[in-house]
């Protein structure tokens, strides 16, 4: 199954039953959130913001992590994994946070609340995805400081989120994610062409494709396979920041599909959302 089609679920797994028990448990899982000590915005650019889902999709792989939402001063995480070991990821998460973002300021002590049962965790899960329209902010339309993105495809770092939700919020519908952008299908896309290395750092939760890091290397190789021959080698040199020799190597070898199908859904969310940037 791939991530463009793991949200449609049937019935509960087997492993979702024994995660509950099949009776009220006193925790299922944590709350997360984290503010600065003096309530200013955690990350006040599309840059930062970008690199602070990358730190929480990295930092939380292994605590169950549900989702998570940035709202301008404070951060929420839904995980199932204890307490003790929620205190821990906040505490790996302001380390990096501080650390990577240049903050000037620390965290505040993070608030860690149990989840008591399943009606409380699936609200959770609806409140901290809505968190930018709860607080009546438009800057991040593409809803990249959430794991929508990798619930639905259009990124590959928290793919692996995908698995705890078919295990704790197995009823949660493609449908009802997509409902969150306010629309009601999502296509891949190959247009438009000016807007597809911005689309390429998105599937790959990026702020920049400067470096020669596996990583890069394979967006810039699945980029280059997005676009084919509609641009010369020359412009695509130019949009990747790299020379034509290169291009004509990288063109060499297959592409992650993976990666590419997340670039091509990138480029319809844009076609969709109509937004001027990501």
């Amino acid at each position: 199954m791939t991530a463009v089609n793991a949200m449609s679920f049937g019935k509960p797994s087997v492993a979702h039953h024994q995660a509950y028990g099949g009776k009220s448990m006193s925790e299922i899982g944590q709350h997360i959130v984290m503010s600065l000590r003096d309530r200013r915005v955690i990350a006040p650019t599309p840059e930062e913001r970008r690199i602070l889902a990358r730190i929480v999709l990295q930092k939380a792989t292994h605590s169950g992590l549900l989702t998570f939402g940035l709202a301008d001063t404070h951060l929420h995480a839904l995980v199932t994994c204890s307490r003790l070991d929620a205190n821990e990821l906040a505490r790996r998460l302001e380390i990096n946070l501080v650390y990577t973002l240049k903050l000037k300021i620390g965290f505040s002590r993070a608030f860690v609340e149990p989840v008591i049962d399943g009606q409380h965790l699936k609200n959770l899960f609806t409140y901290i995805l809505e968190q930018t329209n709860h607080h009546g902010l438009k800057w991040d339309p593409y809803k990249e400081t959430t794991n929508l993105p990798d619930l639905l495809g259009l990124r590959v770092l928290g793919r692996y989120t995908v698995s705890n939700i078919r295990q704790f919020l197995p009823r949660v519908t493609r449908e009802a994610l997509l409902g969150y952008f306010g629309i009601s299908e999502l296509m891949p896309a190959d247009d438009p062409l000016d807007r597809v290395v911005e689309a390429g750092m998105a599937a790959a939760g990026l702020s920049s494709l400067h470096g020669n890091v596996r990583e890069i290397i394979d967006i810039r190789r699945a980029v280059i396979q997005v676009v084919g021959r509609r641009l010369s080698t020359e412009t695509l040199a130019k949009l990747l920041g790299i020379d034509r020799r290169t291009v004509q190597r990288l063109r060499g070898k297959p592409a992650d599909r993976q990666l590419v199908e997340a670039i091509r859904l990138q480029l319809g969310l844009i076609s969709s959302l109509k937004n001027d940037t990501i």
